[in-house]
């Protein structure tokens, strides 16, 4: 389950570093501090999402509910 949810959010993560990147080559200034803390944000709060989304799907397993 895990690899499934998080796949997606490593490609976006590492597309997230790649595209601050090229417009630094663009542009003449550098956008490390502001990325890191955007994908550092955006880490924190898929990984809660995913915490609380997996905690659910495994309470209805718990429980038997088929839906």
């Amino acid at each position: 389950m895990a690899i499934l949810f998080f796949l997606p959010i490593a490609v976006a993560l590492i597309h997230g570093a790649v595209a601050p990147t090229a417009l630094q080559g663009m542009f003449n200034f550098t956008l490390v501090k502001e990325s890191t803390i955007v994908l550092s944000a955006f880490a924190i709060i898929q990984i809660a999402y995913f915490l609380v989304i997996r905690a659910g799907y495994l309470r209805q397993l718990r429980s038997g509910a088929t839906g």
